[in-house]
């Protein structure tokens, strides 16, 4: 017996150790694994072996604050060095490269002006690495031996001859390194001549050219978006606090600006005007300073209003204004956002004969949100019923979402007849509604009879899908996948049209997309082939805790919530209980369902079942005999 749980304990050594913790999905604030990637790089040039560059690219559709990483070298025996530390405020735009090079004797020898210098050499068959700040947390590795600290999966060989030539990652060329399977090999071709890229050059996100940027003098420092005028529904008035927060506290109003697109927006030189009874004047005017992330939002509070409570600061406030937004129960309130041209880039309350489409002041004092990324007008905007959580400068819950997702985008829009407007205006931005069905929470390892098929196994695994866009939406010829060429086959989605808000579940069972307890990758895929949405977990240890967005649909990633298929995601609550009770339900094994079939069923569906509860293979300090409960048997087991 002995002996026998000797040879098991090493057979899955690699499995129980470590045991990892279920943690909270990063913010969006921190750098995860595959925001940036290793695009091109050489560690021998037509100079020599000094001839050397790397590259790194933003494959992503956001902004990422690169400050504070590094970038380490490796040689073939696995002995590191630092390469370089991106410095502070280093922002790496969506679709933007950044280059480093060497500066030594005889060193690199392209046209190309780095961002960065380095000096000290890299083995031609080492390899790389981009870590965070703890130098050991890794975003992205690429070697060329198997001998090198930094690698990922099969290597490449190193470069041969004293050539213009490099290691680039695929696609490549005008259509990007936006490959990144993990495996060097798969991910890397060799191109010549070499073709580096620094922050200066033409933003291309995957192959779609951006927005031209007009980068500062340093070229470390974030590059700065020369204003231009913006696209229709390319900045929203999002939301508009026009009560404040109490009858003696009017004063906490605030309008928030919602960045719809893939590219910072920078607001110098526009204008948010309101337009009180017919006579307009400014609320506030934006400079260089003032920009729009990607996708995110900018806050603007009433100067003696702000969002502070006990010292504390709730919400970052981006500006303020010194006017006021009125409270009235007749006349014409319009707010006006207007770019550099100026051109109307938005409206908020355009068309309504006297007072606000939504919000209210006594007794709630909630805010007006818009629906989603739709034209201003009566069924754009709904009052704010969700759950408050910033505080005002009274100390008062704010009825609102400032700086985040809008609770409006959590319901389903009830249309109302639209009364007839007092004025047209001159310019009106039009854009078709944007199709958003998300990926909003899954199952990686159940516990419980999910699909009610009269057994708990992996085919109680769901996806679910919900539709945050403001339109409907037909699932016909979407996908659902897990990683690329790996795993499950895809899923072709069936011909159903969710509503607005509505949400849809696929079980495994239907499926047959089985997720790794080991980790894995559940992505949505549009007709086109294109990833819409996806999401990457590293280990599933837990039973019955699933993958889920907070806010429901629109927010960050928690990797701690309570499965509810069907229903608003949450981090509370309990699993509900088999209605024939604890007898109806199948085992539940501690053993990952990555293991071979035969391995499991005969290790987890019989006596000695429960030997590998995480007790005996975590726990340290315990001695003598363990009584092994529910053995199935009836001999008494001890384990020792």
């Amino acid at each position: 017996m002995l002996l026998l749980l000797a040879l098991l304990i090493g057979l899955c050594a690699g499995i129980f150790v470590p045991r990892l913790s279920v943690v909270q999905a990063a913010p969006l604030s921190l750098v995860n694994p595959g925001d940036v990637v290793i695009s091109e790089f050489r560690f021998l040039g037509p100079s020599g072996g000094n001839d050397e560059f790397i590259e790194i690219y933003n494959p992503k559709n956001t902004s990422i604050d690169i400050s504070g990483l590094k970038i380490w070298g490796s040689d073939n025996t696995g002995s590191t060095s630092l390469e370089y530390l991106f410095p502070a405020s280093t922002v790496l735009l969506s679709g933007q490269h950044y280059l480093i090079t060497n500066n030594g004797s005889s060193g690199y020898s392209g046209s190309v002006t780095g961002d960065g210098t380095y000096s000290t050499d890299i083995a031609d068959d080492g390899g790389i690495a981009i870590t965070l700040a703890d130098d050991t947390t890794i975003i992205d590795a690429v070697g060329l031996s198997i001998g090198s600290a930094y690698q990922e999966g099969t290597t490449l060989g190193s470069l041969s001859g004293i050539s213009d030539q490099s290691y680039e990652r695929k696609v490549g060329g005008t259509s990007d390194s936006c490959t990144d399977t993990d495996v060097n090999s798969n991910d890397f071709s060799v191109i010549t001549p070499s073709e580096p890229q620094n922050s200066s050059s033409p933003l291309r996100l995957c192959g779609v050219l951006l927005p031209t940027l007009t980068p500062t003098n340093t070229p470390t420092s974030t590059p700065t978006l020369t204003p231009t005028p913006a696209s229709p529904l390319g900045v929203l008035i999002n939301e508009v606090a026009w009560a404040g927060t109490s009858s003696t506290t009017t004063a906490d109003e605030w309008i928030e600006l919602y960045n719809t697109g893939a590219i910072p927006i920078n607001l110098n030189g526009w204008s948010l005007k309101i337009d009180d009874s017919n006579s307009e004047y400014l609320l506030t005017s934006f400079n260089a300073s003032d920009v729009i992330p990607a996708h995110d939002y900018f806050l603007i509070a009433r100067a003696l209003g702000v969002f502070t409570y006990a010292g504390v600061v709730d919400v970052v406030v981006d500006k303020t204004f010194n006017g006021t937004l009125p409270i009235p129960d007749t006349g014409v309130v319009v707010l006006r956002l207007y770019d550099s041209t100026p051109t109307l880039v938005d409206t908020a309350n355009l068309g309504k004969s006297s007072g606000w489409y939504a919000g209210s002041a006594s007794p709630n004092y909630a805010s007006m949100e818009r629906r989603g990324n739709v034209l201003d007008g009566p069924n754009a905007w709904t009052t704010f019923g969700g759950t408050p959580f910033a505080h005002a400068s009274n100390g008062l819950l704010v009825k609102g979402t400032p700086k985040r997702s809008n609770w409006a985008l959590t319901i389903t829009a009830t249309p109302t007849r639209s009364p007839t407007p007092t004025r047209t205006p001159t310019r009106r931005p039009t854009a078709l509604p944007v199709v958003r069905p998300v990926i909003n929470e899954f199952l990686p390892r159940p516990g419980f009879d999910w699909n009610q098929d009269g057994k708990v196994d992996v085919f109680d695994e769901f996806i679910e899908i919900k539709n945050i866009g403001v339109i409907d939406v037909n699932l016909k010829g979407w996908k659902l996948d897990d990683e690329e060429n790996l795993g499950s086959d895809p899923y072709t989605l069936p011909d159903k049209v969710l509503k607005p808000g509505e949400r849809i579940v696929f079980y495994g069972l239907e499926t047959n997309i089985l997720l790794g307890d080991g980790g894995d990758t559940v992505r949505l895929i549009n007709p086109s082939g294109k990833i819409y949405d996806a999401y990457t977990y590293s280990i599933a240890k837990v039973e019955d805790k699933s993958i889920c967005r907070l806010p429901d649909g629109n927010g960050s990633w928690y990797e701690d919530c309570t499965p509810t298929p069907n229903l608003m995601n949450t981090r509370n609550g309990v699993v509900p209980s088999m209605p024939q009770g604890s007898n109806f339900e199948s085992p539940v094994c501690d053993l990952p369902d990555t293991l071979p079939a035969d391995f499991l069923f005969a290790e987890c569906r019989g006596y000695g079942a429960n030997i590998w509860h995480s007790f005996y293979w975590d726990k340290t300090g315990w001695e003598g005999d363990q009584y092994v409960p529910e053995n199935m048997s009836k001999w008494e087991s001890f384990v020792e």
